[in-house]
């Protein structure tokens, strides 16, 4: 498979997860094993194609009712004659806190300053959306035109080079959030620096000191991105990224939850053909810090994240990644 035929399969996946979490919120249909709470953001979303099987690893951050919770699927997809499919799928549980959830009173709004309220199946404002979309598909001068025809040798060179930044991103979330050093050290040139507060300085102190220190203080922790903007340049490129993280304390008597928000801005290099991040710096714009909500009871059969390799992602991922 070439590397463009791979950026159409990873896109399929993603597209096919996203429409799964979308099913699942507007219809309160689970097919498959994972939370069905009401609203549920996928992110993190990190694929290997293997001939006609792929597998992925995406963090879900699910709320509803009084409960909002973090987790992850470790999906496993096949390619068949009518194209990718999820095969199977595991869920696995990482961290929960409790949750206030305001509902708007929608009587009142009035028109200057109403805003649609979410609901399932045709009561969701969406799908009216989504069945406009449908009806101006057939309007648009692209049908029937190949791939070939509508995208140049530098529209392919810009896909690729953002997918190894988007795997760059997602790479250090999972190495933090596992607590792997070798992986974290990995995306890093080696003569990186980074501003990250618990550790400003050589990249590579950073991935060998701050797993450590993670795993000494937190029980666990979760960082999910979005709102990824790159700006390619050659072999040069910047970033900017989104990030909510949330963790909870070691502490026995009285253990704390936090969750913070704030962006990574990046710089990045590609040397000998291998894009890997030069620069990160990490912006906080917000944080929130309350007493631990009480863990639930754990269910036997159930997947629960953990730091090390006893997670859950290293006997499922491929072993050559």
């Amino acid at each position: 498979m070439n590397m463009l035929a791979e950026l159409v399969a990873v896109d399929a996946i993603k597209q096919d997860i996203l429409a799964r979490a979308r099913t699942q919120d507007r219809q309160g249909d689970t097919p498959l094993a994972g939370p069905a709470d009401g609203f549920t953001r996928i992110s993190n979303i990190w694929t290997v194609i293997r001939g006609p099987l792929a597998f992925s690893e995406s963090y879900t951050m699910s709320g509803g009712k009084d409960v909002l919770r973090g987790g992850r699927y470790l999906d496993r997809h096949e390619c068949g004659a009518d194209g990718w499919r999820l095969k199977q799928r595991c869920h696995v549980e990482d961290w929960f806190t409790g949750l206030d959830i305001l509902t708007p009173d929608l009587a009142i709004a009035g028109a200057a300053l109403f805003a649609p309220r979410g609901g399932t199946g045709g009561q969701d404002p969406a799908a009216l959306l989504h069945a406009l979309g449908h009806a101006r598909a057939a309007l648009s001068p692209e049908q029937g035109k190949t791939m070939s025809e509508t995208i140049s040798p530098k529209d392919v060179e810009t896909l690729i080079a953002r997918d190894a930044l988007h795997r760059l991103v997602v790479t250090y979330c999972r190495a933090i959030d596992r607590g792997d050093s070798e992986m974290l050290a990995s995306i890093f040139h080696c003569d990186a620096v980074i501003i990250a507060g618990v550790c400003n300085g050589p990249a590579q102190n950073f991935a060998r000191e701050v797993p450590a220190i993670v795993q000494a203080g937190l029980e666990m922790c979760f960082h999910s991105v979005a709102n990824e903007w790159f700006e390619i340049d050659g072999d040069h490129a910047v970033g900017e990224c989104y990030v909510v993280a949330f963790n909870r304390s070691r502490d026995a008597t009285a253990p704390q939850e936090s969750m913070v928000a704030g962006r990574y801005v990046d710089r990045f290099e590609r040397r000998d053909g291998l894009w890997k991040i030069s620069e990160r710096v990490f912006v906080e714009d917000w944080r929130s810090v309350r007493p631990a909500s009480p863990p639930p009871p754990r269910q036997d059969g159930c997947e629960y994240g953990a730091f090390g390799r006893i997670d859950p992602v290293y006997r499922f991922w491929p072993v050559d990644q």
